[in-house]
């Protein structure tokens, strides 16, 4: 008998796991997935809470990959190495200003 799924990866998210993305996920989608589906079913009163609109819920998860953050904490000893423009994530978004240092310049 199959478990249901409470949680699905959107196609939006399979960027996250692709080997060139920055902020890569580095775990198999399927059992990423999978593991966060068992983590819901024992956690879900506690570590799921409201979003910014009703259709949005945050699950907090530790990270159990070995995968890195995508930020760093902005220093006086960093910002000097702070790049902006303007990016999309996709071609149907409008462009939003955001701001970065390359990774190279941060540990």
């Amino acid at each position: 008998m199959k478990t249901l799924k409470k949680i699905v990866m959107d196609p939006f998210c399979y960027r996250q796991f692709d080997e060139k993305a920055f902020s890569r996920i580095n775990f198999d989608m399927e059992e990423f997935a999978s593991k966060i589906n068992e983590f819901y079913l024992k956690n879900k009163e506690t570590h799921l809470k409201e979003g910014y609109a009703p259709f949005c819920k945050h699950l907090f998860v530790e990270n159990f990959t070995d995968s890195k953050p995508g930020y760093v904490k902005i220093t006086p000893e960093n910002q000097q190495y702070i790049s902006t423009g303007y990016e999309a994530r996709t071609e149907k978004e409008l462009a939003v200003l955001k701001r970065w240092i390359r990774a190279s310049k941060v540990e």
